[in-house]
């Protein structure tokens, strides 16, 4: 991506909002050189729309749809794809019936408080530098979460 792609996807981004939609809108950005510009700027500006940055190194502390949505989702189909391989004793899924599957999953989300639930949680909305410092010091407290696990190929070698 480059910035005169960002600034075009930008605009088809805002462009799909409802007009229903109160603004100005917030767009919440990870540190990536494309993403920011005086053009990028000036552009969202114009557009109506507040650009708020993730401090430098932290985005994967800061993905309330990884938080909050995704994992809800996730949890919801995969009963759904299990029933799909009972059934029918494939993996295989036609388009038709993942969409299916898909839309069942979602209904069933709860989607709008989840996603408040956890752009407040990851303290990006409203924006809380307190709720992303504990996020920052969650991780660096606890390292890497002990579901990760080494590859077995990997050695660590201790060096004096």
């Amino acid at each position: 991506m480059n910035g005169h792609l960002f600034t075009q996807r930008l605009r088809f981004v805002v462009a799909s909002v409802l007009d229903d939609v109160q603004r100005p809108l917030l767009l919440v950005l990870d540190g990536s050189r494309s993403h920011f510009s005086a053009d990028i700027v000036l552009e969202a500006e114009r557009l109506d729309v507040l650009l708020l940055f993730l401090p430098a190194n932290t985005a994967h502390l800061h993905q309330p749809l990884d938080v909050a949505v995704f994992s809800t989702f996730k949890v919801k189909l995969r009963p759904l794809t299990d029933m799909h391989m009972g059934e029918t004793g494939s993996s295989s899924v036609d388009k038709e019936k993942a969409s299916v599957m898909a839309s069942t999953a979602w209904l069933e989300c709860k989607m709008g408080e989840n996603v408040k639930v956890g752009f407040a949680g990851c303290g990006l909305f409203p924006p809380s530098k307190p709720r992303m410092n504990a996020c920052i010091a969650n991780f660096a407290c606890n390292g890497t979460p002990a579901t990760v696990q080494l590859a077995k190929w990997l050695r660590i070698k201790e060096t004096v």
